[in-house]
C-alpha cells in the first residue's frame, strides 16, 4: 500500500542564484551594501520655502511706510492747494467770522422802531438822487502857486467797488471782497453815506454801534463821528474841532465856526472862502444852502459861519471819503436851551 521509496535520492534545496546581493551563490561573503540614491536638497519644495531672507523683508516693510507717508503727504498738500485756489475763487460768496458776529450783534440790538423795507428803499433812493446832483462831478482845477486852492482828491483803493475804500471797510467791519455786505440789494457805501447800518438791513447807522454822535452846544451843532475817531477842540471855546483819523496819514475833518456878527451872506463869504478856486458846486448842509468843493464845504446861517475843510495830511491819497459824505450827512444844527433863570 504505501510506496517504497527507499531507493529515492533526497529532495535538495534549489540553487541559488548568482547576484550581488546573494554572496552564497558565488561562494563570497554576504554583504548589506546598497547603493542608494538621493535627490538633490534644492528640489524639495519645502526647503526652498521655509524660511525667508530678513533682510527682504525688513526692507519690505521699509518701503510700505515710506509709500503710507509719502502718501500723506501728497494728499495734504493736494487739500491745502484746493482750499487756498477754493477761498480765493469764493472770496465774493463766504462770510468772514468776524463779520457774521458783528452782524448778529447787531441785529440782537437792532431797535424796535427800524424803518420798513418800502420806506427804506424809498429814503435811500431820495437820498441817492439828491447826493448825485449836490456831490461835484468834477474836480477843481488849480492854478500853480496858488495856495487857496484844494488840492485835487484821489481816493484810496476800493477793492470790490461798493464806494469805501479798504481803510473804511476796516472801519465798519464791512467785506472787503463783497460790495453788500448784508446783501439787502444796496452798497456799503450807498448805505454809509445815506446814514444805514451796511451790516443789518433796515437798521440806523446811528444805532448800529459803529459810530458815535458828537455835540457841540457852544455852536449849536451836532454830527455823527466813527466810534474809534477823535473828537479834539483846538481851543477853549471849542469853535474849531478837528475830527481825526485812526490813519497814520494824519488825515482829519476839520470844522471851523465863527459868528455871523455882520449877517453877511454865502455869496458874500464865497470870495473870502474859495479864494483861486474856479468852481464850486451848490449843496445842501442841514437843509440849507451852502457851497462846496471836494476839501471844503461853507454854510452860513444867520448867527454862525460854519466852515469844512477835509486835511490831507502827508497823504497824497484820500482814504476816508465816503466818511466825510456820512459827516455831512449827519451835521444837525440844535437848538440851546435856555437857562431858567428866576427873576430877584
Amino acid at each position: 500500500m504505501f510506496n517504497d521509496v527507499s531507493g529515492q535520492s533526497p529532495r535538495t534545496s534549489p540553487t541559488p542564484l548568482a547576484n550581488k546581493f546573494n554572496g552564497a551563490a558565488t561562494g563570497n561573503p554576504v554583504t548589506t551594501d546598497l547603493d542608494v540614491f538621493v535627490m538633490p536638497g534644492k528640489f524639495f519644495p519645502d526647503r526652498g520655502q521655509g524660511k525667508k531672507p530678513a533682510g527682504r523683508s525688513g526692507t519690505k516693510k521699509i518701503i510700505i511706510i515710506a509709500s503710507i507717508i509719502l502718501s500723506l503727504v501728497v494728499a495734504l498738500v493736494a487739500g491745502a492747494i484746493f482750499y487756498l485756489t477754493t477761498m480765493v475763487n469764493n472770496a465774493r460768496n463766504d462770510d468772514n467770522a468776524a463779520l457774521n458776529n458783528s452782524a448778529n450783534q447787531n441785529t440782537n440790538q437792532a431797535p424796535t422802531n427800524e424803518a420798513p423795507a418800502n420806506s427804506l428803499q424809498n429814503q435811500i433812493t431820495n437820498n441817492v438822487n439828491g447826493i448825485s446832483n449836490e456831490i461835484p462831478t468834477s474836480t477843481s482845477t488849480t492854478t500853480p502857486g496858488n495856495g487857496d486852492n484844494p488840492p485835487e482828491i484821489t481816493q484810496n483803493l476800493d477793492v470790490d467797488n461798493d464806494g469805501l475804500t479798504v481803510d473804511e471797510e476796516a472801519l465798519f467791519f464791512t467785506n472787503i471782497a463783497r460790495d453788500d455786505s448784508d446783501r439787502d440789494g444796496y452798497k456799503d457805501g450807498q448805505e454809509i453815506t445815506n446814514l444805514f447800518n451796511p451790516l443789518v438791513p433796515g437798521q440806523g447807522l446811528e444805532n448800529s454801534g459803529l459810530v458815535t454822535r458828537y455835540k457841540n452846544e457852544n455852536f449849536s451843532y451836532s454830527v455823527l463821528i466813527p466810534k474809534n475817531w477823535l473828537a479834539s477842540p483846538t481851543n477853549t471855546e471849542q469853535s474849531e474841532v478837528m475830527f481825526l483819523t485812526n490813519s497814520e496819514t494824519g488825515e482829519s475833518i476839520d470844522l471851523k465856526v465863527t459868528p455871523n456878527s455882520s449877517q453877511q451872506s454865502l455869496d458874500t463869504l464865497k470870495i473870502n472862502y474859495f479864494a483861486g478856486t474856479d468852481r464850486t458846486e451848490n449843496f445842501s448842509l442841514a437843509g440849507l444852502p451852502a457851497l462846496r468843493t471836494q476839501t471844503k464845504i461853507l454854510l452860513v446861517t444867520d448867527k454862525y459861519i460854519y466852515f469844512w475843510e477835509y486835511n490831507l495830511g502827508e497823504s497824497a491819497l484820500s482814504h476816508f471819503p465816503a466818511v466825510l459824505e456820512m459827516m455831512l450827512k449827519s451835521f444837525e444844527l440844535i437848538k440851546i436851551k435856555e437857562l431858567d433863570v428866576q427873576p430877584l
